[in-house]
């Protein structure tokens, strides 16, 4: 059993990683220059935008987490890479809560 809840995953895809990159610009809603991107949380309703982070196709990763517009403590911050390959792209995935919910469990295990 882990104690901490991270998780890692690899995925081969049948897609060049330039589709990979461009479903990924499709799918992420990116905060604007004057928003602050550790807390930014997207308030646009498209449906298209299923998640909410950075994407930087030059160093082959991105930094996503799940968009929603209500308070959520355990939602996961999603950090990848994308490799390309003769049959598709590699995609590294890794899976682990998002900063302020580590302090608060840490906090929370000392306290109790």
């Amino acid at each position: 059993m882990n104690v901490l809840p991270f998780k890692q995953y690899t995925l081969v895809v049948p897609y060049r990683a330039d589709e990979v990159w461009a479903l990924l610009d499709a799918c992420v809603l990116r905060p604007q220059p004057h928003e602050n991107n550790l807390y930014f949380r997207h308030t646009n309703n498209n449906p298209l935008h299923k998640f909410s982070g950075a994407i930087y196709p030059k160093k082959q990763s991105f930094e996503i987490s799940p968009s929603v517009i209500y308070s959520q403590s355990y939602i996961p911050m999603i950090k990848g890479k994308v490799d390309g390959s003769r049959s598709g792209a590699i995609v590294s995935l890794s899976f682990r809560p998002l900063p302020g919910t580590l302090l608060i469990g840490s906090i929370a295990v000392i306290i109790t």
